[in-house]
C-alpha cells in the first residue's frame, strides 16, 4: 500500500501573507513543517502541493532547493490540488497537513500511516470531534474513495475544504481519533494564522532547544502554560 503526506501551503494568506516563509531563525515556517513530517515518513512519500499562481514561486523554489517533490494546482479549488497531488504520485491514500500546523503531532501521523497500510479505512481523522488542538489536525483519505467523493461535490466549502464533504455526508468506512491523553489540550490554538499565533510558537519554539523535533502535544502544553504565566 502506497501512502504519501501532502502538505498544502500558499503563500497568499489574508489575515498573514507570506506565512508560510515567515522566518525563525533564518528559517521558513515551511522548512519546519517538513522537517518535523519527515521524522515520520521519507522523502519520496511526501510532496508540498501548492498553487500554479505567481506568488507560489517561492514555495517551488523551496521545494527545488531542498529536494522535495512540489505539486502545483488551482489556487482555490484545494481539494482539487490535494486529490491531483495523490493521484500524480500513485498513492492510495494520502494524508492532509495544512501549511498552518507548526506542530504537527507527530504521534498521530504515524497512527495514520499505520492505519491506512492496512487498507481498512476510507478516511481517517483527527478533527471531527474537535478534541486536538487547532494546528494540529491530521486527516488521511483512500484516494480511490476520494476520487469518488469527489465527483459529488458542489458547494464552495467542498473544494476549499479537503474533507468537509466528508464530515457532513459521513460516507466510506471512517476511523475518528480523539484527544483522551491530554483533554486539558482542547480548544487551544497552535495554528499559525495570524501575527500572535506567530510569535506565540516562534516562543514555544525557543523554549524547546535544541530537541523541538522531539516536543509532543503533552509536553508542548507545558511550555503553553509556562508562557501563559510569564
Amino acid at each position: 500500500m502506497k501512502v504519501g503526506v501532502i502538505l498544502l501551503c500558499r503563500f497568499s494568506s489574508s489575515r498573514l501573507p507570506g506565512k508560510i516563509m515567515r522566518e525563525i531563525n533564518h528559517r521558513p515556517v515551511i522548512d519546519y513543517i517538513t522537517e518535523r513530517i519527515l521524522t515520520v515518513t521519507d522523502r519520496e512519500q511526501f510532496c508540498i502541493a501548492t498553487s500554479t499562481d505567481l506568488s507560489d514561486d517561492i514555495i517551488y523554489k523551496y521545494c527545488q532547493e531542498n529536494d522535495l517533490k512540489c505539486y502545483r494546482g488551482s489556487l482555490t479549488n484545494v481539494a482539487g490540488r490535494f486529490l491531483e497531488a495523490a493521484v500524480e504520485n500513485q498513492w492510495d491514500y494520502a494524508v492532509r497537513i495544512n501549511g498552518d500546523n507548526f506542530f504537527v503531532e507527530t504521534n498521530v501521523l504515524r497512527l495514520f500511516l499505520e492505519k491506512a497500510q492496512t487498507g481498512e479505512y476510507d478516511f481517517l481523522s483527527n478533527t471531527h470531534n474537535k478534541t486536538f488542538p487547532q494546528g494540529m489536525s491530521v486527516e488521511a483519505v483512500r484516494t480511490e474513495f476520494y476520487q469518488k467523493a469527489y465527483l459529488q461535490f458542489s458547494e464552495p466549502e467542498d473544494f476549499e475544504h479537503v474533507t468537509f464533504f466528508l464530515h457532513v455526508n459521513n460516507i466510506g468506512k471512517y476511523f475518528f481519533y480523539d484527544n483522551t491523553t491530554c483533554p486539558e489540550a482542547t480548544g487551544l490554538k497552535f495554528a499559525i494564522d495570524e501575527e500572535k499565533d506567530f510569535l506565540l510558537c516562534k516562543k514555544l519554539l525557543s523554549k524547546m532547544g535544541d530537541n523541538y523535533l522531539g516536543y509532543n502535544m503533552k509536553e508542548i502544553l507545558n511550555l503553553y502554560k509556562q508562557i501563559d504565566h510569564e
